[in-house]
């Protein structure tokens, strides 16, 4: 279990939005590995799959990068929660 704990850390693996609700850019190699993931699971999606199952697994993938971010970037506390950021007070 203390090798997960190191793999998984105790910092953010993605920035909050500056303007908006989510999560911004990876700051950290767990964040761009979710990233690299995410990017050749949609390429896989579009070179091998045809017809209704394509926007489906789109979906999912998509839904799964936001569902990874918001919830890491809750787990340490990085801020921005689930209220809007306008960029003008909250810096």
């Amino acid at each position: 279990m203390k090798t997960i704990s190191k793999i998984i850390g105790d910092k953010p693996w993605f920035m909050p939005k500056r303007i908006g609700v989510g999560a911004s850019f990876p700051i950290a190699w767990q964040g761009w590995v979710v990233l690299a993931i995410f990017v050749a699971g949609m390429a896989a999606n579009a070179y091998y799959l045809r017809g209704p199952a394509r926007p489906i697994v789109a979906a999912v993938l998509v839904g799964l990068l936001f569902v990874i971010a918001q919830a890491r970037r809750r787990a340490v506390g990085a801020g921005g929660g689930g209220t809007a950021r306008t960029g003008l007070s909250d810096a």
